[in-house]
């Protein structure tokens, strides 16, 4: 028969040795299958009209592996993507970037969780540095800090700081929080604080 009119479960090998072996529906690969690249790349989950499409799992020969949601053969809604050296996202996926509200996590303990777009950190997020080292709180722009923020230390110091395209531009120490006369940390805006200590010019 013609492979327009596979149905059912099937294999397919490729003329560059890329196999697919799954279900198909109408001559397509539809339904659960897996699919190996002649690289060695391989992705277990859904298809959809010859698409990568629905939930699935692509591992990667460089030892990425990408775990979440599939449109149209890209990583497309929410996902956990593992790179080869230990550190993760886990967050929104859109069109194949990391853009949306995510979290990225790195082996020595660092961690960003905050805002993305096409692949870096973009819009309002929170970076902490090493598991016990200081906060920064605030706007970013293409990876680097833009705007408004807050360092925040494990000792209870605070500073404000405006940045343009990662250069800082003012920094200032907030004075210590006493008998709890402010709110927390937490529950403040860049914005109001920086307001309060005349940090915005």
């Amino acid at each position: 028969s013609t492979q327009s009119t596979w149905d059912g479960l099937g294999l397919l090998v490729e003329a560059d040795g890329s196999t697919y072996h799954g279900q198909w529906q109408n001559g397509l690969m539809s339904g659960c299958g897996v699919y190996r690249w002649s690289n060695g790349d391989v992705y277990e989950g859904m298809f959809q009209d010859g698409y990568l499409h629905g939930y699935g799992v692509r591992t990667l020969i460089n030892g990425d592996c990408y775990s979440g949601e599939w449109q149209f053969d890209k990583e497309h809604g929410k996902g956990v993507y593992t790179f080869s050296d230990g550190n993760t996202y886990d967050g929104n996926f859109f069109e194949g970037k990391r853009s949306g509200y995510g979290e990225y996590r790195k082996v020595d303990g660092s961690r960003y969780e905050g805002e993305w777009l096409d692949d870096m950190m973009h819009g309002k997020g929170t970076y902490h540095y090493g598991a016990n080292g200081p906060s920064y709180r605030g706007d970013w722009d293409s990876n680097v800090m833009h705007g408004l923020g807050i360092y925040s230390y494990q000792d209870g110091r605070r500073f404000a700081a405006t940045y343009e395209m990662g250069k800082c531009l003012k920094l200032v120490m907030f004075p210590p929080i006493v008998n709890n006369q402010r709110n927390k940390p937490d529950k403040e805006s860049p914005q109001q604080l920086l307001s309060d200590y005349n940090v915005i010019k």
